[in-house]
């Protein structure tokens, strides 16, 4: 009996979640060869809440990667690095960063919360269409050749259709911006050049 009343929890909860889907762009598929060269990872651009969260991923993943080629701008010592204005990153900012740090390359990484209007748990009814959507990317520069030679891009998205009576568990924007943050790094991962 305890079996069935579980098993029927289980069903119910299952049932009453709504479930985000995952819209990658850019250089998807293409390779990066991490065998070479030292990088270095800006601060990233986040909101609060995910920022650092994002940047313990970000290390780990990319550590294992690199091993001691790879470094975080806080975590550097000795380096100069021009006031950067995440948004259009000039070949003479390249030049600045590549003079100052001495690295290779330039990890850049933002996310950012395009709509928040649904919390983790939806109770009753949904008068409206609701929407948490939110954006992560990362940008990988050749500070040798001064220019950006990888782009990918994660929207994630969550919809709560209108006139939904439902109770249902769902995901907050937190979770969406790190879930797509994860599955860039699986991403890179999978597609990283071994040969």
């Amino acid at each position: 009996m305890k079996k069935i009343v579980i098993l029927t929890i289980i069903i119910i909860s299952f049932l009453s979640c709504h479930f985000p889907n995952y819209r990658h762009s850019g250089n998807v598929n293409s390779s990066l060869d991490f065998r070479k060269g030292k990088w270095l990872l800006n601060n990233i651009e986040s909101p609060k809440g995910v920022n650092y969260i994002l940047t313990k991923i970000a290390r780990e993943k990319f550590s294992k990667l690199l091993g001691e080629r790879f470094s975080t701008l806080n975590e550097s010592k000795g380096i100069l690095v021009p006031l950067i204005n995440n948004n259009n990153l000039r070949k003479s900012t390249l030049r600045e960063i590549k003079n100052g740090t001495g690295f290779d390359y330039f990890i850049n990484i933002k996310a950012k919360t395009n709509k928040n209007e649904i919390g983790d748990l939806q109770i009753g009814s949904v008068d409206s269409r609701l929407e948490n959507n939110v954006e992560v990317s990362i940008e990988i520069y050749d500070l040798n050749l001064l220019e950006r030679f990888y782009f990918h891009s994660v929207i994630g998205n969550l919809t709560v259709k209108e006139n939904n009576q439902d109770f249902a568990f769902a995901k907050g924007t937190e979770n969406l911006t790190i879930k797509g943050f994860k599955k860039i790094m699986k991403k890179i991962k999978k597609n990283e050049r071994k040969n």
